[in-house]
């Protein structure tokens, strides 16, 4: 299951990734930016796959990264937050962005908060949504 909702700033997404994720849907998720927030300034994106527990399909995973590489040119920078078991899958996601000029780093899930400050860097508004919840 995907939640997706922006946190305080116009420009800043927060995606968390609970149960067993679809690759499919996560792919559409990325191709999905591109109409949603096509009017925006450059992303930033906060993967929080912290709840994740299992692929639907671990050899699609890297078919479902096309969505996410047509949206590349609208992020500028993301923060992959999650267990040591998807460290391939963050890899894989991390290098194809990379490839478009996107900014990503990886973070253990104990490190949400760093990732945050650093998703944040050079920003004036601290990136949490309203009601206070990370995501």
């Amino acid at each position: 299951m995907i939640v997706a909702r922006r946190l305080n700033q116009d420009r800043a997404i927060c995606v968390r990734v609970r149960g067993t994720q679809s690759t499919a849907e996560f792919g559409e998720l990325g191709r999905g930016l591109v109409q949603t927030y096509a009017t925006a300034q450059r992303l930033l994106i906060l993967l929080d796959w912290s709840a994740l527990t299992a692929w639907d399909n671990k050899s699609a995973v890297s078919d479902s990264l096309r969505g996410w590489t047509a949206a590349a040119a609208m992020v500028e920078r993301v923060a992959i937050v999650h267990a040591p078991c998807w460290n391939r899958q963050a890899a894989v996601l991390a290098a194809a962005l990379r490839i478009h000029h996107v900014d990503v780093r990886s973070w253990a899930t104990t490190d949400l908060q760093r990732a945050l400050v650093w998703l944040r860097a050079d920003q004036q508004t601290v990136l949490m949504p309203a009601d206070g919840l990370i995501c």
